[in-house]
C-alpha cells in the first residue's frame, strides 16, 4: 500500500520529526517512592512508563509497567522503592529527532518509549509506541502534510 501511496521512498516522510507526536511534559516519579505508590499511579493515570528522578530533579531512570509486573509480589522486599526495579539504562532523544529513526530505535531495542529532551537537556516529553502508531495512522490516512 505504501508503494501505491508513493510514500515508500518519500524524502518528506523520511524527514518527519517526532515533535508532533511526542506526549509532552511527562509525569515523573521520585526514585524513593514506594512500589505500591508507583503501582497506584500506573493504575490511576493509565501510564505504562514513568521517568524516574532523584530529589534534585535529575533523571535517573525509567519505571515501566513491565518492571512492576515482573515484581508481582514485592512483599519479599522490605519497603520496596522505585529505585529497586527501575531501568537505569534509558534512551533519550533530542526534540526534533527523526520519526523514522526513533521508531526504528524502539523496534530494534524492543523498548516501549524514549524520553525526549530539549537543547538544555531538560526532559520535555516521552515518545511511546502508541505515539508511533498514531503517527503511522496519520500517514496512512493522508493527514500528514508532506
Amino acid at each position: 500500500m505504501l508503494e501505491t501511496m508513493n510514500l515508500k521512498n518519500s524524502p518528506e516522510l523520511r524527514a518527519l520529526s517526532i515533535d508532533g507526536y511526542t506526549s509532552p511534559a511527562p509525569q515523573t516519579i521520585n526514585e524513593n517512592e514506594t512500589l505500591a505508590g508507583a503501582f497506584s499511579i500506573f493504575e490511576k493515570e493509565k501510564f505504562r512508563h514513568l521517568p524516574v528522578i532523584d530529589n534534585n530533579g535529575v533523571l535517573k531512570g525509567i519505571l515501566t509497567e513491565r518492571n512492576l509486573h515482573a515484581l508481582q509480589d514485592f512483599s519479599s522486599l522490605k519497603n520496596p522503592q522505585v529505585k529497586d526495579c527501575m531501568e537505569t539504562e534509558i534512551i533519550c532523544v533530542q526534540e526534533g529527532a527523526n520519526l523514522m529513526e526513533t521508531v526504528f530505535t524502539l523496534s530494534d531495542k524492543k523498548i516501549g518509549s524514549v524520553l525526549v529532551k530539549d537543547q538544555e537537556d531538560k526532559l520535555i516529553g516521552i515518545f511511546t509506541t502508541t505515539d508511533a502508531l498514531n503517527a503511522l495512522i496519520e500517514v496512512i490516512r493522508g493527514e500528514v502534510e508532506l
